[in-house]
């Protein structure tokens, strides 16, 4: 009935009865109580990327994220599966430390178990840090990307060699203070990773920042890192 009444009032024929507007008032008014209830949803994107032999390309959204959190003072951790983006702020003042990891995951499955796959990440960072002392105490600070890939048949697991790339190590003390900022790119020819005879693989992207600082009677030091990447595509090979 509120079909046949819509479908004349559109082409001008009729307006709607009455007892139609009564019933598209009650269909509007029932439509909370109708909907799915969806409860602790989280999408990220695709499950698994599914690759086929030759050149692929891939990219964002990716699985999952990574996050590790240590120190006294607790780090701040930027994760985006959807943008491929991510980065660490770690701090410490006097007798403190901090330590943060975060980065992107995601699942590949190759066309057939038997075959190889190559994998050349494009890797985007920047930083900026500095090391502060005022007397005798020391601060340090470090930061570094990490590249992973395991291969997965059933129950058994199997880890390939990984890459990483320490981007800057630094300290203060007594004499000296420390302090720098860079940017770059990791291109895929320096973070190739190789993986065979599995019926899925995992792959991790990431990157750590750790810092710590001292104090005592005499002075006291503070130390501070900001880094931030992005992988925005990966090629994957397989033959």
């Amino acid at each position: 009935m509120i079909e046949d009444a819509l479908v004349r009032r559109l082409l001008g024929d009729a307006a709607p009865e009455r007892e139609v507007a009564i019933s598209l008032a009650a269909l509007k008014d029932s439509l909370p109580s109708r909907k799915i209830a969806v409860r602790d949803g989280v999408v990220n994107g695709p499950p698994v990327i599914h690759v086929n032999p030759g050149l692929n390309i891939v990219g964002p959204p990716y699985d999952f994220a990574l996050n590790v959190a240590l120190g006294k003072n607790a780090p701040s951790i930027q994760n985006d599966v959807s943008s491929g983006r991510f980065g660490v702020v770690v701090n410490s003042h006097g007798n403190s430390d901090s330590f943060g990891t975060a980065g992107n995951s995601g699942f590949v499955v190759p066309s057939d178990p038997g075959r190889t796959l190559v994998v050349r990440p494009y890797f985007e960072w920047n930083y900026v840090f500095s090391c502060e002392t005022h007397g005798p105490p020391t601060a340090h600070a470090q930061a570094s990307i990490t590249a992973d890939m395991s291969g997965h048949t059933g129950s058994a697991t199997r880890g390939f060699p990984g890459n990483a790339t320490q981007l800057f190590r630094g300290s203060s003390n007594g004499w000296d203070d420390d302090s720098g900022d860079d940017s770059g790119v990791v291109t895929g020819l320096e973070f190739q990773m190789v993986g065979s005879n599995s019926e899925f693989y995992l792959l991790s992207f990431g990157c750590q920042a750790s810092v710590d600082s001292h104090e005592n009677i005499f002075g006291w030091s503070m130390a501070q890192v900001q880094l931030h990447c992005r992988v925005p595509f990966v090629f994957i090979e397989e033959f």
